[in-house]
């Protein structure tokens, strides 16, 4: 099989989005004046997959996560002084950061010497994921850039990829790809449209019976062995 249109997930595929939320929230903490920990890290981005989740199921807006999400965090453990920029002081930081994993850039670069289109598909913040393509100087490997909140639907809604599908010059669904590392969104929205995947599963997770993905891989190489 021939695959022309790659979509691509951004965070946990190629940014490294432990790595850079760690370093938002300790400085957020700072910001604040809450003391830091790695546990209370580990609580926050629990916390903060709960959110992301219900955004995919759409029981949660994404303007009401980025209203709530940290006042309802941190009146949890009893700290209700909380300015209102903080999540937009966040998300700055994590645009900051702008950590990609290892031989993602090269893996970029080898599919658009092959003059493959490459397609960002993401849920994150428009402004955010925009900062940190351009911080991180990745944003002209991709031929188009899907983000859930322009298209007004989130992975795993199959309108996420129709509407992105409309925007596509001379798209062919019979050679498109869905890369990703989420089974819930990524994965999950391949297969309600029926779209060929590739789950990159580094961390060798056991599949869901109920999920059907094309491909599985480990690492970058894996991933460019199945597409070139």
């Amino acid at each position: 099989m021939t695959y022309q249109y790659i979509f691509i997930d951004l965070d946990d595929t190629i940014f490294d989005f432990q790595k850079s939320e760690q370093k938002a929230f300790k400085k957020l903490t700072e910001h604040i004046g809450f003391p830091y920990s790695d546990d209370l890290f580990k609580q926050f981005k629990q916390y903060n997959q709960q959110l992301w989740h219900q955004i995919e199921l759409g029981t949660l807006t994404k303007s009401e996560l980025l209203a709530t999400r940290f006042p309802n965090f941190f009146e949890q453990l009893g700290f209700s002084v909380v300015p209102d920029d903080m999540d937009d002081y966040f998300r700055d930081q994590l645009a900051e950061a702008g950590d990609l994993i290892d031989g993602a850039e090269n893996f970029l670069n080898t599919l658009q010497q092959h003059q493959k289109t490459l397609l960002a598909a993401s849920n994150g913040v428009y402004p955010t994921q925009i900062k940190r393509l351009n911080k991180t100087g990745i944003i002209d490997y991709f031929d188009y850039i899907f983000i859930s909140e322009k298209l007004g639907f989130s992975k795993p809604d199959a309108r996420f990829f129709e509407e992105s599908f409309k925007q596509i010059n001379n798209f062919d669904f019979e050679q498109a790809i869905m890369i990703g590392d989420s089974l819930t969104s990524d994965m999950r929205g391949a297969h309600n449209i029926q779209l060929h995947s590739i789950w990159y599963n580094p961390h060798q997770k056991q599949q869901p019976d109920d999920l059907t993905i094309t491909y599985q891989a480990q690492n970058f190489k894996e991933i460019l062995d199945i597409l070139i």
